[in-house]
């Protein structure tokens, strides 16, 4: 009498999960065991470190960015089955926009720092902004087409990962400036002063001739003299205008 002893398994069906890209060098896998026992190997640039390697719902870390191959193979007596995916770990940029400003003109000079990725400006404001060489260099020079206040946005993406940060600008008008009370022409011997009236009030008169608010011809001399207001206002944007005068010899 012969008697045979016939050992079944189940035969498994590795599933890997799904993977998606990771913007750091973490991941947790949502593979799925079925029988037998499982576990998790790996080829990439770096080495790997599993919580378990022999859950299908592990997380793993790895120590270099990269590309990795990782297989679920799970063993249930001598059946056996694998799966594998590949995650692509990147890593994360950290925008830095530089600083913002206020200016006097239409032109501002950016200055972000690159990290990692392709970088770009965006912007919003109540005119058109153009950006120079172009909007992907971090220290573009920037040229708006009306004052305000515009946000400046520096948006830098690697693979996916992204990451920004806003500067604000304030472009300011000049401001309007003109003075009133200078004559065409005196006498060289007028020795009245001659008061002058700067718009906005609170500005500078210079040119020879020039005391404080006045205008002294006697002082000025013989010649075509030039006389300039000069005014800066709160935003620290600096404007003049300038008049010409004849002082006449006897």
């Amino acid at each position: 009498k012969i008697i045979i002893s016939i050992s079944g398994y189940f035969r498994p069906v590795a599933d890997a999960g799904t993977a998606v890209y990771q913007c750091d060098l973490n991941f947790t896998f949502n593979g799925v065991a079925s029988f037998g026992m499982g576990t998790w190997t790996y080829t990439g640039p770096g080495v790997a470190f599993f919580t378990n390697p022999n859950s299908a719902t592990a997380s793993v870390t790895v120590d270099a960015y990269g590309s990795y191959d990782f297989t679920w193979t799970e063993v249930n007596g001598v059946c056996s089955d694998a799966a594998s995916i590949t995650v692509n770990f990147y890593q994360q940029p950290i925008a830095n926009a530089g600083q913002g400003g206020s200016e006097c003109d239409l032109d501002f000079e950016l200055d972000a720092t690159p990290s990692v990725g392709v970088g770009v400006w965006t912007y919003s404001g109540p005119g058109t902004a153009v950006f120079s060489p172009s909007d992907a260099d971090p220290d573009a020079v920037v040229t708006v087409d009306a004052t305000g206040q515009y946000t400046f946005t520096w948006t830098e993406d690697n693979n996916g990962c992204t990451d920004s940060e806003d500067v604000v600008v304030d472009f300011n008008p000049l401001p309007t400036v003109s003075f009133s009370g200078l004559a065409a022409t005196y006498c060289i011997d007028q020795t009245t002063a001659v008061p002058l009236t700067g718009s906005p009030a609170g500005g500078t008169f210079s040119g020879l001739g020039i005391s404080g608010n006045s205008f002294v011809p006697s002082i000025a001399g013989v010649g075509t003299i030039f006389i300039t207001y000069t005014y800066t206002d709160g935003n620290g944007c600096t404007n003049s205008q300038q008049q010409t005068v004849d002082v006449n010899g006897l």
